[in-house]
């Protein structure tokens, strides 16, 4: 058998036996040279500015590019087969007739102890497959007259020429369906039924065993399909958001590690003389209640499936870590005096401050905080009168070394739509003194006006501040 053979194989589903699912471990073999590149990219949906808040949803989309592979890399020399392909022999549905074909590699004598090969097909994986024949005494299965057995061998034809073989008409699943398929039914066309190619020695012992790079049905020819495992490693500090977004992309998450069987596969089809694949995309939410920089995923996390190349080799893919950043939502402001700011201070801190109508005055609210960022706090500012203006905000800061405060440049924003305020600053670890200065003004005559201060959404507590304003006439000059 040194010449190469095309073996021509022709199925047709019939009966069935019993059925026996066996579980095995799934081996990475690091020698095979892989064909298949994945350009694997991450993207924070929801981030604003740099960083998130502690309980708020991270939310990160995957986009897995496979690359194009050339239709001849696809043939695997080193082994004793070199390539399974289905083809389908006839356009009429109504006769299901498919074909298996593949072709020995030259170098098959090697293997002197070769005794027979065998035809079989299958729904199950590859190490399903597997795992049952190396547990199956294949010489009892393997009867040449074709009735009843799992495994159906190759005869020679004296009618046809020599270097032509083919397996007998009829041949069975290796594994029991649930129910016969019928006839022209979309699980006898379209069943994820594969052919296998099997190798056996003089004590029928399995020497090799090759797997068809796609189903036998009816939409699948001309296209290779694998499952993608993720093993995703995820700090303990970080916490999966499983909504119904997550549990639709065929996933599970425990003890910190999301794993499972991705809902989409990875499909290969062939076009021209190239395999290519559609991008996979799928997003996961998570969210943390402690402030830190953390990898997503961590580290050794991948993704991995089955070889286009053999099967029975896990191919194995990185997925790169993103770096979040995550702050506190909570601050620990503490509001320490009110007034008016006056030369560089807070003055004037009575309980009811008289202020003449028509000018513009500088109020200020002297607090400390040892965690504030540009999006955990915001201040509301009101007078319960109106024809009160408030139309400049500025924050200051205690600087120890030249012990004075001194002002933040664009250090507190103003948020019309919510008419809010907000500290447009990053200060955390260490506490530190702040005024937040606004100008009023009133042209009308008022007491007892309500000037109401109130740092919310992120403190710890609700902070709140309340000074009585009279509105007064200006003195007379006479």
């Amino acid at each position: 058998m040194k010449k190469k053979k095309l073996l021509i194989i022709f199925i047709i589903i019939s009966t069935s036996i019993s059925p026996l699912i066996i579980l095995a471990d799934k081996i990475t073999n690091s020698n095979i040279k892989e064909i298949v590149k994945l350009d694997i990219k991450s993207t924070l949906i929801n981030l604003i500015g740099d960083y998130y808040l502690t309980d708020e949803e991270i939310e990160i989309n995957y986009t897995i590019t496979p690359n194009n592979i050339k239709k001849d890399l696809i043939d695997d020399n080193s082994g004793l087969i070199n390539n399974v392909e289905i083809i389908k022999l006839n356009e009429n549905p109504k006769l299901n007739k498919f074909g298996a074909s593949y072709t020995l590699n030259n170098n098959h004598y090697n293997y002197d102890d070769l005794e027979d090969i065998f035809l079989l097909y299958s729904s199950k994986s590859y190490d399903e497959v597997k795992n049952k024949l190396n547990n199956l005494d294949i010489q009892k299965y393997s009867n040449k007259n074709g009735n009843g057995v799992p495994l159906q061998s190759y005869y020679k034809n004296k009618n046809k020429l020599e270097d032509k073989t083919y397996f007998h008409n009829n041949q069975i699943p290796l594994f029991e369906l649930n129910d016969l398929p019928i006839e022209n039914s979309e699980d006898y066309l379209n069943g994820e039924f594969y052919a296998y190619v099997l190798a056996v020695d003089s004590n029928y012992d399995v020497i090799e065993l090759k797997k068809s790079n796609y189903p036998v049905g009816n939409n699948k020819i001309g296209s290779i399909e694998r499952i993608i495992d993720i093993n995703y490693k995820i700090p303990s500090e970080i916490k999966v958001i499983e909504d119904q977004n997550f549990r639709e992309l065929g996933l599970s998450y425990e003890d910190g590690r999301i794993t499972g069987s991705l809902n989409q596969r990875l499909v290969y089809k062939l076009l021209g003389d190239y395999y290519k694949a559609t991008p996979i995309t799928f997003n996961i939410k998570f969210k943390s209640s402690k402030r830190g920089t953390y990898n997503l995923p961590n580290n050794n996390s991948e993704i991995s499936f089955e070889s286009l190349k053999d099967p029975s080799v896990i191919s194995k893919f990185t997925i790169p870590p993103t770096q979040v950043r995550i702050e506190n939502f909570r601050n620990n402001i503490k509001i320490e005096d009110m007034g008016l700011f006056y030369n560089n201070n807070i003055s004037y801190n009575y309980d009811n401050i008289d202020l003449a109508i028509e000018n513009k005055y500088n109020l200020g609210v002297e607090f400390t905080s040892n965690n504030i960022n540009a999006r955990n706090t915001d201040i509301d500012i009101y007078f319960n009168k109106d024809n009160v203006k408030i139309n400049s905000y500025k924050l200051y800061k205690y600087d120890i070394n030249k012990e004075q405060f001194l002002m933040i440049k664009d250090g507190v924003k103003y948020n019309g739509q919510e008419n809010k305020l907000k500290l447009n600053i990053l200060d955390r670890g260490i506490e530190n003194r702040y005024i937040l200065v606004y100008t009023v003004k009133s042209d009308t005559i008022f007491k007892n006006i309500k000037n109401t201060v109130i740092f919310n959404k992120s403190t710890s507590l609700q902070k709140k501040v309340i000074k009585n304003i009279n509105f007064v006439e200006l003195p007379s000059v006479d």
